[in-house]
């Protein structure tokens, strides 16, 4: 796979960018938030201001696994739409907008990188988001900043894949790909049947109307599943 470097190489802003009304704030804003949730130490380098983050200085070790990913995990996705941001403004200024020159960019440009998330520092939440990352990437989606350099998985393929990332878990999600779906979730959002698989809870209770397998329509009679389904509904109406 290739991983889109985005601002890791970087060392400042060429030419000035024009960026909607507030933008140029809501950046600054940001770092000193993160700065702030996190506890991160500045340092200088060359002249330049810069986050002392490594792996002998590991980032706030005096939060809890699921705030540190919560925190972390949103500030590496926007690091990604910034970037793809400054590409689109770079290419189309907004008129009247903000003036971010070079020299404003090193005020914010130490927080244009990543915070690496160590495995074992996963929250439930975070593996979740990684592993439905990875599913995307597998099927062909980019926009993680994530090349799958082969063709794309099938959804069977791909779910395989992530099964066998099952011993990273850190809550037992059960992640599945539900029958008629192309994404992630998880054991409490779907339901499980023995001949089908997977099947999305708004399926198998006809708010859709697929041609899946729990419908009937690929099996003779009805899966085991909808058969129990429709047995408790005729009891509670005899109730």
């Amino acid at each position: 796979m290739s991983f889109h470097v985005s601002f890791d190489l970087s060392t400042g802003l060429k030419n000035t960018l024009y960026a909607p009304k507030g933008k140029l704030q809501h950046i600054i804003d940001h770092r000193n938030q993160v700065e702030e949730q996190l506890g991160i130490e500045i340092e200088e380098w060359n002249g330049e201001k810069r986050w002392n983050i490594h792996w002998r200085h590991p980032v706030a070790p005096q939060l809890d696994n699921k705030n540190f990913c919560r925190i972390a995990g949103y500030h590496n996705h926007w690091v990604q739409m910034l970037y793809a941001d400054m590409m689109e403004w770079s290419k189309h200024p907004v008129p009247n907008g903000d003036a971010i020159t070079p020299e404003e960019a090193k005020r914010f440009w130490r927080a244009l990188r990543r915070i690496d998330i160590p495995v074992e520092r996963w929250s439930e939440e975070h593996y979740r988001e990684e592993m439905k990352t990875l599913y995307a990437v597998m099927r062909g989606d980019t926009t993680a900043g994530i090349t799958f350099d082969a063709p794309p998985l099938t959804t069977e393929q791909a779910e395989m894949v992530i099964i066998l990332f099952s011993f990273l878990d850190p809550g037992d999600q059960r992640l599945a790909v539900c029958v008629g779906q192309d994404e992630l979730s998880t054991a409490d959002e779907y339901l499980w049947c023995d001949k089908c698989g997977a099947i999305n809870w708004e399926d198998i209770n006809g708010w859709h109307t697929p041609r899946l397998p729990c419908d009937g329509t690929e099996y003779e009679g009805c899966c085991p599943l909808r058969e129990e389904l429709e047995l408790e509904e005729d009891e509670e109406d005899t109730d």
